[in-house]
């Protein structure tokens, strides 16, 4: 950073945020970096990104409910089958076509990914499901398969599982959680997200988790109401046991309320968090007595937070009361608002420069130099789509400097000719 201009005096000056993905090497109180930042940095705040945090809730809750990893152990299940075996692979294709299903990749579910994966995964097996079904039940049920006698009594198995009400009900059950969940992670990962909204998105994903303990979501009672109709869903006969609903509702509430309260462990409302919402004019009383002397001390407390003299922070405390009643802030309110949007609650810009990282620096291209990595993934990151690039610049200056461009007369020694061996002949 001293390289860049970014001196320890600019730092000191101007450096308020750090959010990182909660190592202990980060976030350590003795000898972690922000801890070490901190000491240079008296601006300085660190936060835990927040949407690293919604997935270790999601993972606690998913650990801590019996039956959410059964479901998990099923899914992997599937995965195997299908990712493992290309003639699997083909007769699923083969049967959805048959059906007119468009048939969606099986992913893991509750892995190392973000929530949205678990999401696309829960749904595509409620997508596919016509499809699975039929593809086991001809397994268990062919005479003459290449099949061993153990393969066909485990596609029995399954078969006989996915025809379950108490596993499709889960399934749907998961897919209106997981929505609520991806809801709330993709927000959390947008570069507009801020501190001053952030515990409103997640009081409302909290909130919604709750109205799913005693009402079913959408997807569930879509699939309740078909059951009810016909006994059947998507054309296949679902068998119900005595307990089984007992059983769902137990779970369900146990579920929810895992979810729920590993959400209110993971974000608590922290001074700054806390302080930041009396900037939103969503949490504002309507009652304008009641909202005369709202977020004074909010106020106050940011300024102290970030060091703002006396007469700066009257000034700030002075244009906020002019805010909640015309509704335009101040010069220096403005300013304390931008700095708090400046505040990053989430580190998946790093994760995206990973993943573009990834896609530049493969096996085969295992020998790039930094600099030539570096270089790919600032032109992969920051570059404009392919259409809207005008090339015609980049081309010129490359001509200008020497080099040969794509019309000029081959130099240097000339390729070997080709020759003919005998083998060759079998492909003519």
């Amino acid at each position: 950073m001293s390289e860049c201009g970014l001196t320890d005096s600019v730092l000191a000056e101007q450096l308020v945020g750090l959010c990182t993905d909660g190592a202990s090497c980060m976030l350590g109180q003795f000898s972690g970096v922000a801890k070490l930042m901190k000491e240079k940095c008296p601006l300085l705040h660190s936060i835990h990104c927040m949407a690293h945090r919604l997935e270790l809730a999601t993972k606690n809750a998913v650990d801590n409910v019996n039956e959410v990893s059964h479901f998990r152990s099923f899914i992997d299940e599937l995965y195997k089958i299908y990712s493992m075996s290309p003639k699997n692979q083909a007769e699923l294709q083969c049967i959805a076509d048959t059906l007119a299903i468009e048939l969606m990749k099986v992913k893991k579910v509750f892995d190392l990914r973000w929530v949205f994966s678990s999401f696309v995964a829960v749904r595509s097996v409620l997508r596919d499901y016509p499809a699975l079904f039929k593809h086991f039940l001809t397994l268990s049920e062919q005479s003459q398969s290449s099949r061993s006698s153990k393969e066909k009594s485990k596609f029995k198995g399954l078969a006989k599982k996915l025809r379950s009400w108490f596993l499709l009900s889960e399934t749907c059950m998961l897919k209106d959680t997981l929505r609520v969940l991806k809801q709330l992670s993709l927000y959390l990962q947008k570069n507009e997200a801020h501190v001053m909204s952030a515990m409103d998105h997640i009081d409302s994903a909290k909130e919604q988790l709750l109205a799913l303990k005693v009402q079913p979501g959408k997807t569930l009672a879509k699939f309740w109401r078909s059951y009810e109709n016909d006994g059947k869903f998507k054309d296949v006969d679902i068998v119900q046991t005595d307990n089984d609903l007992q059983k769902f509702s137990s779970f369900r509430a146990q579920f929810l309320q895992a979810l729920y309260d590993n959400l209110c462990q993971r974000f608590p409302c922290t001074d700054v968090l806390s302080a930041a919402r009396a900037l939103c004019p969503q949490s504002w009383p309507s009652d304008v007595l009641e909202r005369a002397l709202f977020g004074q001390s909010d106020i106050a407390f940011l300024c102290k937070a970030f060091l703002l003299d006396s007469d700066l922070s009257a000034d700030v405390m002075l244009q906020f009361t002019i805010y909640k009643r015309q509704g335009v802030p101040g010069a220096q309110l403005s300013k304390l608002i931008k700095l708090l949007e400046v505040l990053p609650i989430s580190s998946a810009e790093c994760e995206r420069g990973f993943s573009q990282m990834n896609l530049y620096h493969t096996a085969p291209r295992n020998r790039l130099l930094t600099d030539s990595v570096s270089d790919l993934m600032m032109v992969g990151i920051n570059g404009p789509p392919l259409k809207h690039w005008n090339a015609v610049k980049y081309v010129v200056s490359w001509l200008q400097s020497g080099k040969h461009g794509a019309l000029d007369t081959p130099t240097g020694v000339p390729k070997k000719p080709i020759t003919m061996h005998k083998s060759h002949q079998l492909f003519l």
